[in-house]
């Protein structure tokens, strides 16, 4: 989609935020397929950046668990949240803030940010 809209992100100096999630830095092995393809996500965003510069800049974010799966339990949520530093799981909000942040950020290009209350700190 980038590519395809390449020309119109340039002439307007916009900005490409994409979502990759915690999969991309840790292998999730029941996933196989939907880690490998957020990794590559997260490789393609610096490549990117660095082909649309500088006029466009690509950015992406690594959200933990904003929004728990149709499946969840109040004992998965809790889980989840006792695995997270800052205690909680996320909102979808959190996500918006950081896109929003990326979006208006004239000096950021290649970069991810990882929004997942400091899960990713746990390994």
């Amino acid at each position: 989609m980038v590519r395809e809209a390449a020309a119109l992100l340039k002439e307007a100096g916009g900005s490409v935020v994409n979502i990759v999630d915690l999969s991309a830095f840790h292998p999730w092995v029941d996933y196989p397929h939907h880690s490998v393809s957020k990794a590559a996500l997260l490789h393609l965003t610096r490549v990117m950046a660095r082909s649309l510069a500088p006029t466009v800049r690509v950015n992406a974010i690594a959200p933990g668990t904003v929004l728990a799966p149709d499946n969840f339990t109040d004992a998965d949520a809790a889980g989840d949240a006792a695995r997270t530093p800052l205690g909680q799981i996320g909102t979808p909000e959190d996500v918006v803030r950081t896109v929003l942040f990326l979006a208006g950020s004239g000096f950021v290009t290649g970069e991810v940010i990882t929004v997942d209350g400091g899960r990713h700190l746990r390994g």
